[in-house]
């Protein structure tokens, strides 16, 4: 009789008792004030190496803190800082676009 195998896509043991879900990563879930930078890796969706290049970023430095060899950053001064990259698309009406794209179409072939 054939052993039942696990499916890659569907575990019978949860990331944490793998070891999958290192440390850092776990306490990026829970909050903490202050996140190394691992941490806040996991917690922003950014790479270490990109995160390690803003604290040095000439034009808007990452604010953090460094206690000997060890770096870090409050959430919160994250979250402040990462706001200022936010971007918003103006709402544009399709009928108002298409209305004017029409109208510059049609002056145009009355003039010919």
């Amino acid at each position: 009789m054939r052993q039942h195998q696990p499916n890659a896509l569907q575990p019978d043991v949860s990331l944490e008792e793998r070891g999958c879900l290192t440390l850092a990563a776990s306490s990026a879930l829970q909050l903490p004030g202050y996140l190394d930078l691992k941490a806040l890796a996991g917690y922003s969706s950014c790479s270490v190496r990109w995160l390690r290049d803003r604290l040095t970023d000439p034009l808007a430095p990452l604010p953090h803190h460094r206690i000997g060899g060890k770096i870090l950053i409050r959430r919160e001064d994250f979250d402040v800082w990462i706001n200022q990259f936010r971007t918003v698309r103006p709402s544009t009406e399709l009928g108002t676009l298409v209305d004017d794209v029409l109208d510059g179409l049609f002056s145009k072939q009355l003039s010919w």
